[in-house]
């Protein structure tokens, strides 16, 4: 209840702060700016608008501690930093070069996507080792479900938490010693960065979310 609560509290100081969009001044981001007027144009009532801003913070804090816990991991170990280095710059595009020690370089997602498989990997790898998480589903309906040799009853209406770090420390799934950070590890087992078994990153909801 208290937190239900809390929630409506905040949604309701977000509309005001939305209504008061014309009085932004220059410490308000362009792209949230951006954000309320593309809301805008397509019909979204500030009731929304405000919810949606509370998702986007939710989101924000996941990717914050996969960034930190990322850099982390890589500049712990000063091969795979190199390696990942050459990665990027291989798919930078200079911009401008006004002498030897200043230039300007842009990464575009794209080319990250196609030339840096050992950065992806290594995003990926951050998920199945950092992100720690339960999933909880309801069961909807009667279920049995049977693993070697026993069978068990799930019952329509109880709830079933699924803790990650089981699915994402076996060892028939990710090789040998799965507690060790490897940042090459899903390039040398093979997985296909949209499907790899045994993996749900950031509780897996009914699209799972990957780093890609």
């Amino acid at each position: 209840m208290n937190l239900i609560f809390d929630l409506t509290e905040v949604i309701e100081a977000l509309e005001a702060y939305i209504k008061r969009e014309e009085d932004f001044d220059a410490e308000v981001p362009q792209f949230t700016k951006d954000r309320f007027g593309a809301e805008r144009k397509f019909g979204m009532s500030i009731h929304n608008s405000a919810k949606i801003e509370i998702l986007l913070a939710t989101a924000l804090a996941n990717i914050s501690t996969l960034v930190f816990w990322l850099l982390s991991n890589i500049y712990s170990q000063p091969d795979l930093l190199a390696s990942i280095r050459t990665e990027l710059l291989n798919a930078a595009a200079t911009e401008k070069r006004s002498d030897q020690d200043h230039i300007e370089m842009t990464l575009h997602l794209r080319k990250i996507k196609e030339h840096c498989p050992l950065l992806l990997s290594s995003a990926q790898e951050t998920e199945r080792h950092n992100i720690v998480d339960n999933i909880t589903r309801t069961v909807m309906t009667d279920t049995t479900i049977s693993d070697d040799g026993r069978s068990y009853l799930l019952k329509k209406g109880n709830n079933i938490q699924m803790p990650l770090s089981v699915l994402h420390s076996d060892e028939k799934v990710w090789g040998a010693n799965p507690e060790r950070w490897q940042g090459d590890r899903f390039l040398e087992l093979g997985y296909n960065a949209s499907s790899p078994p045994g993996f749900l990153p950031f509780g897996g909801g009914k699209h799972v979310w990957y780093v890609n």
